[in-house]
């Protein structure tokens, strides 16, 4: 294993390399530990990992299951990139029209009350809140397909991770 200290010695390079092991990176590649300078305060915690500027994702610590796996800037990509290509889809509308649905969808799936039930079991509950908001979303009729897309898509990936 090879260490650079930060101490002067001579070839230190300001990192600390990890022990070679075989992984993501390949036969004797390493990981090298980097740190984050900042403006100001970060978010995060155990488990979290920079992958860019503007997000991180988690490495599993808590399990989809309790909702704290779900990225919701990664949701958000993902309905936003193929949003038009669904069957419910509308020439007239833009992603802002869908995104409410979408994310009540994703964000009920990684509740634990809503854990290990399908979307029809629990659909009047959904659409009892839905329609209960008062943010001036629009009806449950128009809501329902992209809400039990979304709802659906994370109830999938924590059945294959499960």
């Amino acid at each position: 294993m090879a260490r650079n200290d930060r101490d002067g010695e001579p070839g230190g390079s300001g990192r600390d390399a990890l022990p070679e092991e075989v992984g993501e990176f390949g036969v004797g590649k390493s990981r090298l530990r980097e740190e984050l300078e900042t403006d100001g305060p970060v978010m995060g915690g155990p488990g979290m990992v920079r992958i860019g500027a503007d997000r991180a994702v988690s490495t599993g610590t808590g399990g989809l299951a309790a909702g704290e796996d779900l990225d919701p800037v990664a949701e958000g990509d993902y309905w936003r990139e193929n949003f038009r290509r669904r069957p419910y889809y509308e020439a007239e509308k833009e992603y802002s029209d869908y995104e409410p649905a979408y994310r009540y969808g994703w964000e009920r799936a990684g509740q634990s009350e809503y854990r290990n039930r399908g979307f029809e079991e629990v659909e009047l509950d959904l659409q009892r809140d839905w329609d209960s908001g008062e943010d001036g979303r629009g009806g449950w009729d128009e809501a329902r397909e992209p809400a039990r897309d979304a709802f659906e898509k994370v109830r999938a990936r924590r059945h294959r991770n499960s």
